[in-house]
């Protein structure tokens, strides 16, 4: 980690097991960043890679050239944790 940004590194079999489609990526993608943020409130952007380099998408979709900060809206129910307060 460098100061809020996370950086995750995923195999190429995971990348390779995804489901086709951009909502697919999207999801999965966002799952990894959101819980990431909501667990550890220092955490406020991560960097996907594959094998160690970076990856400009997973699947063809999103880009991912550039951190991703979390997205909630995509998670009926979550609420990111505000520092200092419990859930």
């Amino acid at each position: 980690m460098q100061g809020n940004l996370a950086r995750v590194d995923l195999s190429q079999e995971l990348v390779a097991a995804l489901p086709a489609g951009s909502s697919s990526e999207l999801l999965a993608a966002y799952s990894i960043v959101n819980s990431l943020c909501f667990n550890f409130p220092q955490v406020q952007r991560v960097l996907l890679t594959v094998e160690g380099h970076p990856a400009e998408t997973l699947k063809g979709h999103l880009d991912l050239r550039a951190p991703l900060a979390p997205d909630y809206s995509l998670e009926s129910g979550a609420k990111p944790r505000v520092q200092g307060v419990n859930r």
